[in-house]
């Protein structure tokens, strides 16, 4: 173990970067319990969306004081790249002269090959050792968690989000009993009032320009998005029966329905449609919901631009025994009394152990039979015991470890 946590260490080089300060290594990882290895790079889109989460989730965790500390080590193209994106970190880094050098040294140390970024390694630097490859799934984890807790930063880490937040002008359209359809501009915003835990905020939309006839329907509203039970990009429902909707492309079109209630409108960018879409995403997934693909959503038959649907999948008491079950299946089978394991007749006759014959293949891979014993072993917890092959004339044995259904 030893070796490893040195080994380790000095494939971190020997100063490490936070902020403009150098530090040495030993220094800036002392305390750290667990250390999250970033690979990213500024050119890198997904990175872009993915940093903010991971700050979030960070500066969470360490307000906690949960010894979480992140190292960012750089597949910018240039130092210029490098100062730009790590400026926007709170975290560590591995200097950019020496980014290359110790991208290679961490790959080999850990035996493992990181192809793409973003890309986070788990490591316990006291051990040396690589805890989770796949340590993005672990910071979505982390940001449930925290989000379900009550912590706002988490809903609000993400870009899309961000930007609803701001407010950003739609076309609504408003089923009239005499004129059909109509189309209203509006502004359409992400409210979070940070009520406590499990508030997810809601979508808040009010008219731009008050409508000249007075009689016209007020289309102000709101719609929780913890009431949200569909949501579908493209041209569908009531936007193909509104006038005028022909010049309209289906990528800037969407509709969200919560019940009854029902959100139909077009963006002026394609880009406005996904950005509500990831935004309604992004907080529905740091709940417990899960958005689906519902292949049943009407459209206008298009082939290039198909209406693409999604129906919200509530989180119900029977999941949560569920996943309490997997969880604790995770941590293994509990105690056994060793006792109860004895009382079977069978099971004591092979704990004496009973004569069997084991075949191995030789040097020229020729069938080799040898006497063996196999003998059973209990254990008081974790593993049920072991089925030991014993070789009575040497006392060299293989051993096979049980575990509980």
């Amino acid at each position: 173990v030893e070796m490893s946590a040195s080994g380790f260490t000095a494939a971190l080089g020997e100063v490490l970067l936070r902020g403009k300060d150098r530090i040495p290594v030993k220094d800036a990882i002392e305390g750290v319990k667990t250390l999250g290895i970033y690979f990213s790079a500024s050119w890198c889109a997904p990175c872009k969306k993915f940093t903010p989460l991971l700050k979030a989730v960070y500066e969470s965790k360490k307000d906690k004081k949960d010894g979480l500390e992140i190292l960012y080590c750089s597949r910018d193209k240039s130092q210029e790249e490098f100062d730009g994106y790590y400026g926007t970190m709170p975290w560590l880094a591995v200097p950019y002269a020496d980014a290359l050098k110790i991208d290679k040294a961490i790959q080999l140390h850990f035996k493992t090959k990181v192809k793409i970024v973003p890309t986070l390694l788990l490591i316990d630097p006291k051990l040396g050792v690589l805890i989770e490859k796949e340590g993005r799934a672990r910071i979505h984890d982390y940001q449930r968690e925290l989000a379900m807790n009550g912590d706002s930063r988490q809903l609000l880490a993400h870009k899309s989000v961000v930007e609803l937040q701001k407010g950003v002008d739609v076309v609504l359209y408003v089923l009239d009993t005499v004129k059909g359809v109509e189309q209203r501009e509006a502004t359409i915003k992400y409210v979070l009032e940070g009520k406590g835990k499990g508030d997810q905020g809601k979508l808040v939309w009010s008219e731009k320009n008050k409508a000249q006839d007075k009689f016209a329907k007020d289309i102000s509203g709101e719609m929780p998005l913890n009431k949200v039970d569909g949501i579908s990009m493209g041209k569908s429902g009531i936007i193909l029966k509104a006038p005028g909707a022909g010049g309209v492309k289906s990528s800037q079109c969407f509709s969200v329905t919560a019940g009854q209630q029902s959100l139909a409108g077009h963006f002026s960018d394609p880009e406005q449609c996904k950005g509500l879409f990831e935004a309604v995403q992004h907080v529905l997934d740091c709940g417990k919901d899960k958005l689906s693909q519902d292949k049943k959503v009407a459209s206008d038959g298009s082939v290039k631009q198909p209406v693409v649907g999604y129906r919200v999948v509530r989180w119900t008491p029977e999941m949560e025994e569920m996943e309490r079950k997997r969880k604790a299946l995770e941590k293994g089978p509990p105690a056994v009394d060793p006792k109860e394991l004895l009382d079977c007749k069978e099971v004591k006759l092979l704990t004496k152990g009973l004569g069997v014959m084991s075949y191995t293949l030789d040097e020229l891979q020729m069938p080799k039979a040898k006497k063996m014993a196999l003998v059973y072993k209990a254990k008081k917890s974790g593993p049920i015991g072991y089925l030991v092959l014993v070789r009575p004339e040497e006392e060299e044995k293989a051993s096979c470890r049980l575990w509980t259904s």
